[in-house]
């Protein structure tokens, strides 16, 4: 079965690194996290928040997302973060967003405010000019579910 969404702007909208263990980190979502929303054909939709932080002298990428319209539509939005990647200045620097916390669908209405954020590191070092070109690359199009 075929679905197909829309991506529609949300926002552009500081984040305190809270560290978890000696490897997982996490920052709550607050006005400074950028965000992505889309529907599908049918009644899901997904919400994502993401900003980029530095830690400790590494770019981070943190992000959530949340998810309705079902189990079917959860995996689909799965697929999409396993698809997706980051870019800075059109440079790959992350692929697979699986990592994001997925977020109670109570939180979509506050658009995830609030919530915990789970972040990556990229391995290297960025200006804040260069953190400032950081997005999300969706591929368009056709998604199947696994």
């Amino acid at each position: 079965m075929k679905y197909s969404f829309s991506l529609k702007p949300l926002f552009v909208c500081i984040a305190m690194a809270m560290p978890l263990s000696a490897e997982a980190v996490e920052v709550r979502i607050d006005g400074s996290f950028d965000g992505m929303a889309f529907q599908w054909d049918g009644l899901g939709s997904m919400l994502a928040r993401f900003r980029a932080v530095m830690i400790d002298g590494e770019l981070n990428i943190c992000g959530a997302y949340t998810n309705s319209g079902g189990r079917k539509y959860s995996d689909l939005n799965r697929e999409v973060m396993r698809q997706a990647t980051i870019k800075m200045n059109g440079t790959r620097l992350l692929n697979d967003l699986r990592y994001f916390n997925v977020i109670s669908n109570s939180q979509k209405d506050v658009y995830l405010e609030g919530s915990n954020a789970a972040c990556r590191t990229t391995g290297i070092a960025a200006t804040p000019e260069e953190i400032a070109t950081v997005e999300i690359d969706v591929r368009s199009g056709t998604y199947r579910r696994r």
